[in-house]
């Protein structure tokens, strides 16, 4: 087996491993200098085009389809891009906490965004008819990402996910810097095969791995302790799931 020494802790991984399986840092990290490091200098950032009311975005007025959400803006109003057909690529700033319901409804043409570490909270629907969107990148760590509350909003929209700029795709092993695997944490993530949790792990929320349609294997350590609703539902090529005695609600 070639191993793959982490960068930050010094542990040893399979090579294949996305996330290291102490600390949680990404492995592939070349992905993220291509992928989303560098297209940054294409979008545009000119505040007299947006209307903000105290750090609260309420919509955008001008007409750049690669956009860069001004630094003092902490938040998305509901529908604040809605209906904006020309917009192509944007990217949320660090600082930015929670996004508004059906922020982009509408943003045909849009095809990628970039969220930061700082998101907490997700709006439902908010790329309710972006028929274009494919990629989702995400600046923050897998521990963050379980965090949130809303990837439903999220992850409805059959995007590629990136971590840290790392697809969630392949055999994946949760890292052991993760105690809680949230809500809607790897809904729709259709290039999952296999899922490891480790003893670090205690629960597993409602629609965790739902719809994860290539997933065909799980490992559940005998931490965990509760396994929310519907969490592998419609895993359609489910064939493996090691459900341990620790579980005492599912």
């Amino acid at each position: 087996m070639i191993l793959k020494t982490c960068p930050n802790c010094n542990a040893e991984n399979n090579e294949m491993t996305k996330f290291c399986g102490e600390c949680g840092t990404n492995l592939f990290i070349d992905e993220y200098e291509t992928l989303v490091k560098e297209p940054m200098d294409e979008h545009i950032c000119n505040p007299n085009d947006y209307k903000i009311n105290q750090r609260n975005l309420i919509s955008y007025t001008g007409n750049d389809v690669k956009l860069r959400v001004p630094d003092t803006v902490s938040s998305l109003t509901p529908y604040a891009f809605a209906n904006y057909k020309s917009l192509e690529s944007i990217i949320l700033p660090e600082g930015v906490t929670k996004i508004g319901e059906q922020a982009f409804k509408n943003c045909t043409a849009l095809t990628s965004i970039t969220l930061p570490a700082s998101i907490k909270e997700i709006g439902s629907y908010i790329f309710r008819d972006c028929t274009s969107l494919k990629t989702i990148y995400y600046m923050g760590d897998l521990k963050d990402w379980c965090s949130i509350s809303g990837l439903y909003g999220i992850l409805s929209s059959n995007a590629n996910v990136y971590i840290n700029g790392t697809k969630v795709e392949g055999a994946f092993v949760i890292p052991s810097n993760i105690s809680y695997i949230g809500d809607y944490a790897f809904y729709k993530c259709t290039d999952l095969t296999s899922v490891t949790i480790p003893s670090t792990v205690t629960g597993v929320g409602k629609h965790a791995f739902d719809s994860c349609a290539k997933l065909s294997s799980i490992i559940i350590s005998d931490s965990v302790t509760s396994i929310g609703d519907y969490a592998f539902t419609n895993c359609t090529d489910l064939t493996s799931i090691t459900i341990p005695h620790s579980v005492l609600s599912i």
